[in-house]
């Protein structure tokens, strides 16, 4: 699991998204993390952040031993590829 601190423009703002991001870290609660990355305003941080969070939520969608949405596997994984440039 990463470290680091993700930091918004707002001081007060970093210190409620903080501890939500690494509480649904924990919980492996990945559209949760999504969603709260969609909404604040933060650092460069983030995109790491979505990015992890875009490959987990991947792999809970479509198991490695799961052949049969090859084509939008490869379209998701593009655009976290994309995201994490």
């Amino acid at each position: 699991m990463a470290t680091g601190t993700p930091t918004t423009n707002s001081h007060s703002g970093k210190h409620r998204l903080e501890p939500e991001i690494e509480k649904y870290r924990l919980e492996l609660n990945w559209t949760k993390i999504l969603d709260k990355l969609k909404s604040a305003k933060v650092s460069e941080y983030v995109k790491f952040l979505e990015g992890e969070a875009q490959l987990e939520y991947y792999l809970q969608q479509y198991p490695l031993t799961d052949y049969r949405h090859i084509e939008q596997s490869q379209n998701d994984l593009i655009r976290v590829e994309n995201l994490l440039k």
